[in-house]
């Protein structure tokens, strides 16, 4: 299968990603029940806009940026998936996102609303 690249996943070894995010990602990946060969992937995402709104409160916009989820293991091409200590992950951040950044590492920031950063 051959990968879109504004639309599927990240091709491996384009964006790197940091222990510290690695092992939040592990940690969902356990708390939804996913982990060595599991039916879900984890993957790190981004979206393209995210707005919240708790009960009782006004919608907050978030902006862009990167999130978790988790995909079906047959929607994560094999060309996409990757490897760090036992651990099965995907990445899927659109081309014009990640090739306009001069570093390309997902990192763990506890300032972000989902934690995560690409740096």
């Amino acid at each position: 299968m051959r990968l879109h690249p504004e639309e599927d996943f990240t091709p491996r070894h384009v964006v790197s990603v940091s222990s510290a995010a690695l092992a939040y990602a592990r940690a969902f990946a356990e708390a939804i029940g996913s982990v060595r060969g599991g039916p879900h992937i984890v993957a790190f995402d981004w979206s393209t806009s995210t707005v919240i709104k708790g009960l009782g409160q006004p919608e907050r916009d978030l902006g862009a940026g990167l999130m978790l989820g988790a995909y079906r293991r047959d929607e994560v091409p094999v060309e996409a998936r990757r490897y760090a200590d036992g651990f099965e992950f995907a990445v899927k951040i659109p081309t014009s996102i990640w090739s306009a950044r001069s570093k390309k590492l997902i990192d763990r920031d506890d300032t972000l609303y989902f934690k995560l950063a690409l740096r």
